[in-house]
Parts: C-alpha cells; structure tokens; sequence
C-alpha cells in the first residue's frame, strides 16, 4: 500500500487549491456483477463532475491512471474505510464521497455518504431506490442523488418556468374565450328578442348585434392567442427540460 501513497502524491501535488477535493470511494455493491457495477459508479463519477466548478472529484479511474498495474489493482480495490482513508490522505483530499448499493426484497437502494476528512464528520447523505429486478434502474436517479449528496442546489431553469408560465396564461386566454363566445351569444338572443318582441326595438337590436360581433371576434382572437401560448410554452418548456437533462 505504500506504493500505492506514494504514487498518489504525485496526483496530489498537481491538484488547485481553489475548490474543495473530493474523492469518489469505489462503490460498494457486494451483490451486484461487475459490470452493472462499474456502469453505476461510472455514472456517479459523470454525474459528480458536472459541478466541477464547486468540487474537484477524483474518481478510481484518475487514481488507475498513474498507478503501475498492481498498485491500480489495490488502489481500485480499496472500498474499506481505512484504505479509503489511506488514500484520501494521499490525494490530499478534503472530502470522501463514497456509495453503497443493497438491496432489500425487490426494491433496490443506492445510498451516498459524504464526509469531512479531517474530522470524519457526516457532512451530508442521500439515498435513492428502484422497485426492479436489476439495479440498473437507479441509473436515471443518479444524478439528482449526487445534487443531494454534495449539497448543490440546481439553478432554476429559467425557460423552462416561462415556458411553463406560457401556458398557464394560454389556458386562461383559452378560457376566456369561451366565456366571450358564451356572451356573443346571449347577446345575439338579445338581439333576436328585440326584433321579434310585439313592439320591436330596431335601435336595441342593432346595438345587441353590435356587442355580439365585437364579444365573438374577441373570443376568437383570444382563444387564438390563448392556443398558440399553450403551444409555444408547451414546447420550449419541453426543450429546456430536455437539455437541462
């Protein structure tokens, strides 16, 4: 194991200062094949990078990577606390983040555990779980759980809301064009009434008549409106989302 910290000194020396180092602990999953495994932890490292602006995680590929191949076999296989420590120590991290996967009955858990190094205090833990026969069904949940875990509060997507603010106006717009279509209506009974009454009122006909039209061509226009919002919104609310995943 000593060549193992030796080794990781020099990865250690090349690190900035300027965010805290976290070191990604091989997953612990005794139940699970290698390669579901390996695709699990794969993702957690992925979904750890994304915010590389507040952390710098060093994942078991980065340790591999300078290790000759029995020291890479060690340092890789190191899930234990102490060796994990070990390791931390060497990386000169601030932080451990490390995940296990279990399993109870046909729900599948995959909880993540961040702790300070230097005072092994729990700083934060997440759990996420899957009711599936394999456990890769937990692989569309990763990333929120590392959100959770390192305490990163995702920014609010700001066209996603407008889009989804669009379409709430373009339902009431929708809405209030069926109320305007309604009174077109009662107005042209109105109308209708006055010509037909024993004594018609030409004058209260014409104006009856007048206030339909003008209620049916802004119902028109506003249900118009109101459906092209909806579509609109609909539409750049789903493509933000999108990307956002």
């Amino acid at each position: 194991m000593r060549s193992v910290v030796l080794l990781l000194l020099l990865l250690a020396s090349t690190s900035s200062l300027a965010t805290p180092r976290v070191y990604l602990v091989p997953l612990r999953a005794p139940n699970v094949d290698r390669a579901t495994t390996d695709l699990l932890a794969e993702q957690l490292l992925v979904s750890a990078r994304r915010h590389q602006q507040q952390f710098e995680v060093v994942g078991a590929g980065d340790v591999k990577a300078i290790l000759d191949v029995e020291a890479a076999k060690a340092a890789i296989g190191c899930d234990t606390e102490s060796c994990a420590n070990e390791i931390a120590d060497a990386l000169d991290a601030d932080q451990l983040l490390a995940g296990q996967v279990g399993r109870i009955g046909d729900v599948w858990l995959l909880t993540l555990t961040r702790t300070d190094k230097a005072t092994m205090q729990v700083l934060s833990r997440a759990s996420i779980e899957a009711h599936a026969e394999s456990p890769a069904a937990l692989l569309p949940h990763i990333p929120e759980l590392v959100d959770q875990a390192l305490g990163v509060v995702r920014p609010v997507n700001v066209w996603a809301w407008t889009g989804g603010a669009a379409v709430g106006v373009g339902a009431l717009s929708a809405a209030s064009a069926g109320v305007l279509y309604w009174l077109s209506f009662t107005q042209f009974d109105a109308a209708y009434a006055a010509l037909t009454a024993a004594q018609p009122d030409v004058s209260a006909a014409h104006q009856a008549e007048d206030a339909s039209q003008a209620l049916y061509t802004g119902a028109l226009i506003t249900g118009i409106s109101g459906g092209a919002l909806v579509v609109i919104g609909g539409a750049t609310a789903a493509v933000a989302l999108a990307i956002e995943e």
